[in-house]
């Protein structure tokens, strides 16, 4: 099958490019409006940036500005924002310099052409690409629609063989593959884009006094080049290093606006219109006291009262400085004092340490003395038969006793080792299994691995059944939907019933409910169960039940709904029992002597393996067919 284009797909592509072209050009529309003062700012004014060209011309749409703005006195220092507009020609860089009366502020703005290069060249490739993706997106609705899925099998068969073949095509896929085709990947700057246009900055101000604000702009550098050769199309040749001709900017061509604002300050304001307040009022006081007689010449008399009040002042100053010099002289009486106790404290440690050094002379005098006594109380000693090496003889011989008792030891723990290997040796030639205990704990832990397993395997299989349960519920689910039948919707909410006065007593209300009929929900009002009621004279007893409704009169409604009990809860199968090893036989008497020679008695058969354990039923899984 051959798939054919419709003319209307072109047209598509051709909308959803317009569209993403006017959604990148509306952030740009701020841009005809001009500087607008930020939030907490006061405009001040407007006006045009200084090229340093003799005829200033206005930016495109600005109009006739004055160089300068004038930043009223009525709030001195005040903090100002100057947000700046500039147009150039290319892309290019420019330094600016803002002079607001004595404080002036340099800075730079723009991009040299190869950032701006570079930078454009990655937003065309991005928009190129959000256009492709959205070729791609309209081509697979476009393909979907037309093609959708199709499918064309063959077969052929012979004598001896057969065989068979088919072909599937996704329309959404190939209408996809050819609406990104319609676009093209590859991306060159335009002739004539050079970088031309707005640059935005702004720069802050503090305590800036009144006066005048102006701005001035100039190139920062002659001339600007091109990054790289660029080939017939207007696409850069790879690995070029070719510049292009040096191309003269006319500081003219750089053109813009400026808008002055000032920082809100409420308190600020208020302090000076107060303090302006406040000298108005103090004038006018002065006049009102001069024209009813006071003394014009209050500050000759407030000079007199200055002067007075030096010097008392000066007599004040003498007063602390003799204070001063006495409080001196009382330092330096302290501090000679403090001297002389460092004098004494020193004289005596120097008699302590004297006296400790001759204590300590009469110590080594009585030493010497009593080592003297001892030298030749030893030496009588041993002129009486004494012996001086007995207390060296005694501790050679407590270690020699410790050294024999080690020895002991260790011959004990020898004579054990071989002791305990005999009646091993013994044991074995008897008819023991010396590898008892290891067979034991290994065929304990193969039960134990076995009934995890088996536990293992029941938990799967339990698992498997309920994915299996739930699938097959899921896909008749399926089918019955696909036939024409509805899912069952949700249980409407229970309404309000005033189930009124009881008509008579031991009756209990029972609430109203909804119930599936298999179609729909169906309401089922509440009514009065219980209790007994004469009828003609006739008693009827507390086993007979009569219902009322919700008005108090008879009501032939069904049995109350009851629900099913719940199935019983998955109960796992016992465990298998632990393996219990036989008894060990009985010991046989045997009396032996060096003369009877060592039979060895025939091994003991295995213990037959444990029993395998028996496989629990399987539990039965409940689905929709089964009823409530």
């Amino acid at each position: 099958m051959r798939f054919s284009r419709p003319r209307f797909f072109y047209r598509l592509v051709k909308l959803a490019r317009g569209l993403a072209v006017v959604g990148a050009l509306l952030p740009l529309a701020a841009v005809a409006t001009g500087c607008v003062a930020h939030r907490g700012y006061t405009p001040v004014g407007r006006g045009q940036i200084s090229n340093g060209a003799p005829v200033v011309s206005a930016a495109p749409g600005t109009g006739a500005l004055s160089p300068t703005v004038a930043v009223p006195a009525d709030l001195p220092e005040a903090d100002l924002r100057i947000d700046y507009d500039l147009w150039l020609p290319r892309a290019m860089e420019v330094t600016w310099r803002v002079r607001c009366g004595e404080l002036v502020v340099e800075g730079e703005a723009g991009e040299t052409f190869a950032d701006y290069r570079t930078r454009r060249l990655a937003e065309l490739a991005a928009e190129r690409e959000r256009t492709r993706r959205q070729a791609a997106a309209v081509g697979s609705l476009i393909g979907g629609a037309v093609l959708g899925q199709q499918s064309a099998t063959v077969a052929t068969s012979a004598p001896g063989a057969s065989a068979q073949a088919g072909v599937a095509v996704d329309g959404a896929a190939l209408g996809a593959a050819a609406g990104a085709a319609t676009v093209s990947t590859e991306v060159a700057l335009a002739p004539d884009d050079v970088g031309a246009g707005y640059r935005h900055g702004h720069v802050e101000l503090a305590a800036v006094p009144a006066g005048v604000c102006s701005m001035e702009v100039a190139p920062r550098v002659a001339a600007v080049e091109a990054p790289v050769a660029v080939d017939a199309a207007g696409g850069a040749l790879p690995g070029a290093a070719v510049v292009e001709p040096a191309i003269a900017i006319d500081p003219a061509l750089l053109v813009g606006t400026f808008q002055v604002a000032r920082r809100d300050d409420p308190g600020r304001r208020r302090a000076l219109i107060a303090e302006r307040g406040a000298i108005e009022l103090r004038g006018s006081l002065r006049g009102s006291l001069i024209a009813t007689g006071a003394d014009a010449d209050i500050e000759a008399a407030r000079a007199r009262n200055a002067a007075r009040a030096e010097v008392r002042a000066a007599a004040l100053q003498a007063e602390a400085d003799a204070r001063w010099a006495a409080r001196q002289a009382r330092e330096a009486e302290l501090e000679v004092y403090r001297a002389r106790q460092r004098a004494a404290r020193a004289e005596r440690e120097r008699v302590a340490i004297e006296l400790r050094l001759a204590a300590e002379a009469r110590v080594r005098v009585r030493i010497e003395g009593a080592m003297s006594t001892r030298g030749a109380m030893v030496a009588y000693l041993g002129r009486c038969g004494g012996d001086p090496y007995r207390r060296d003889r005694l501790a050679a011989e407590a270690r020699a006793r410790a050294e024999m008792e080690m020895e002991l030891t260790a011959r004990r723990a020898e004579i054990a080792i071989d002791v305990r290997g005999q009646l091993h040796a013994s044991l074995i030639a008897a008819g023991a299994d010396p590898a008892l205990r290891a067979r034991l704990l290994e065929e304990a832990v193969r039960a134990a691995n076995a009934r995890a397993a088996y536990e293992a395997e029941l938990d799967a299989e339990a698992a498997r059944r309920a994915e299996d349960a739930a699938r097959v519920r899921a896909q008749l689910s399926a089918t019955l939907v696909a036939e024409g039948a509805s899912l069952r919707p949700p249980m409407p909410p229970v309404p309000y019933e005033d189930p009124g006065v009881p008509p008579e007593a031991g009756v209990t209300w029972v609430a109203g409910r909804w119930v599936w009929s298999g179609v729909s929900w169906e309401w089922t009002a509440g009514q009065w169960l219980g209790g007994s009621i004469g009828i003609g004279g006739i008693g009827i007893g507390a086993g007979a039940t009569i219902t009322f409704g919700a008005a108090g009169g008879p009501s032939n409604l069904p049995p109350a709904y009851q629900p099913p009990p719940p199935p019983p809860a998955y109960q796992p199968p016992p465990p298998p029992p632990a393996y219990q090893p036989p008894p060990p036989p009985p010991a046989r008497p045997q009396v032996r002597d060096h003369r009877t020679p060592a039979v060895t008695p025939p091994p003991a058969p295995a213990p037959p393996p444990p029993p395998a354990p028996a496989r629990p039923a399987r539990p039965k899984v409940r689905d929709h067919r089964d009823g409530h």
